[in-house]
């Protein structure tokens, strides 16, 4: 490693100042690259602060307007209606490569790393890759063909879909899954490329203030809280049903237990019982506006409830990933009651973090599921700090520690 750092590309559609869940791991790739011996130049669809613009950071519009009377607005209406339902920037994808050779000759980047999804950022990276011969890490925070929440409507959408998976996994120099299921996922269907694969877990940003547990006020009930997005299979039904079944049968007092959702609530898009909905809500049960609230918000309504509420997609097989929030929520240190399958990635977190929890499986009976709910209930609502596992593991500047490893990996293979 020489005195002066290696300029490395960093492709990321979401980034700071965006507030979207994935920003948040390019942002620290930012932050901490320079830490070791790497300087990173960004490309991201955000848009940027103009009077506080961020060092080596070009903004790039990941939007371009469907519109019939230019060429770039035909471009984005045929691609998205016939080949990437499901991206966001299509044409993005060119805009970036674009402006990324143009800067080339002035940054000499050593290398290029691509944060996805959307899988248009993955493709920028290989239009690249094709054209410079750069090295290149692929960052997975999502599975692509594998994961649930993308469906493949046509017979197109399923081959172009086949088609960038297997050429990113051929071009890219290493492939970076954030659980060890993803990982073996890949080596199972990609097992010739297996020597290029790591996990990279997401975590938390060790310099962003943490919320702490507040004190709780004295009421009549206890405050069970989720916090994010709502949506499809990702949905309170089952904890809902089994506080419903409780109640009537007498173990529990129904006004004594809330669950409060914080924030937007996709309402029509749920896979859930909108009678059982629609009662628990009018019994005072189920609280939520179902509006979008600043992170801030957000972590503050966690570190005010007894109990912390986190769902993965009630769905068989789809659980191959851990919601963002579980980060946020393991800092409060909160008892965590867990909606998820057997084995998940995100059980596998809880059993070593050291913070109360219970997971309700999807195919547990109903008697397995109301005598978990009604055990996790009478649990203390005092914080507990996280295993030293836990914060060392999923410590930001750390796991950037290990992308940089990576990358001189590959620059010097």
């Amino acid at each position: 490693m020489g005195d002066s750092p290696d300029p490395v590309l960093l492709l990321a559609f979401y980034f700071t100042p965006g507030t979207e869940t994935g920003a948040a791991r390019p942002s620290r790739f930012y932050r901490y690259l320079s830490r070791f011996g790497f300087e990173p130049h960004v490309i991201t669809a955000s848009r940027q602060h103009p009077e506080r613009p961020l060092p080596h950071v070009t903004h790039v519009p990941g939007y371009v307007e469907p519109d019939r009377r230019s060429l770039l607005g035909w471009v984005e209406i045929v691609l998205r209606r016939f080949v990437f339902p499901h991206d966001n920037g299509v044409v993005w994808i060119v805009l970036t490569a674009w402006r990324a050779l143009r800067s080339w000759p002035t940054r000499g980047y050593t290398a290029l790393v691509s944060s996805a999804p959307p899988i248009t950022v993955h493709l920028a990276a290989l239009l690249l890759r094709r054209i410079k011969g750069i090295r290149w890490v692929a960052d997975f925070r999502d599975p692509y063909l594998a994961n649930p929440f993308r469906p493949t409507q046509t017979w197109l959408t399923r081959r172009v879909d086949r088609w960038i998976e297997r050429s990113v996994f051929r071009y890219a120099d290493a492939l970076i899954a954030n659980t060890e299921t993803v990982s073996v996922l890949w080596k199972r269907n990609y097992p010739q490329y297996s020597a290029k694969m790591h996990v990279l877990p997401n975590g938390f940003d060790p310099e962003e203030p943490v919320e702490s547990a507040r004190s709780l006020p004295s009421r009549p009930y206890r405050v069970l809280a989720h916090v994010g997005t709502m949506y499809t299979v990702r949905h309170p039904g089952l904890v809902l049903a089994a506080l419903e079944r409780l109640a009537a049968a007498g173990r529990i007092d129904q006004s004594a237990v809330r669950v409060r959702l914080v924030g937007l609530v996709v309402l029509d898009s749920l896979t859930v019982d909108r009678e059982l909905w629609d009662r628990m809500r009018d019994a005072g049960c189920l609280e939520y506006d179902g509006k979008n609230v600043p992170k801030a918000e957000a972590n503050a309504a966690a570190a005010g409830a007894d109990y912390l509420l986190l769902l993965d997609p009630q769905q068989t097989g789809a659980n191959l990933q851990v919601p963002a929030k579980l980060y946020d929520y393991l800092r409060i240190g909160r008892p965590i009651l867990a909606v998820t399958s057997r084995e998940s990635p995100l059980e596998a977190i809880l059993a070593r973090a050291g913070v109360p929890y219970a997971c309700l499986y999807i195919d547990d009976t109903e008697e397995e599921i109301d005598a978990k709910l009604s055990r996790f209930l009478t649990l203390p609502s005092d914080a507990v700090r996280a295993s030293d596992w836990f914060w060392e593991e999923f410590d930001g500047s750390r796991q950037t520690g290990r992308l940089a490893a990576i990358i001189r990996d590959v620059l010097d293979s």
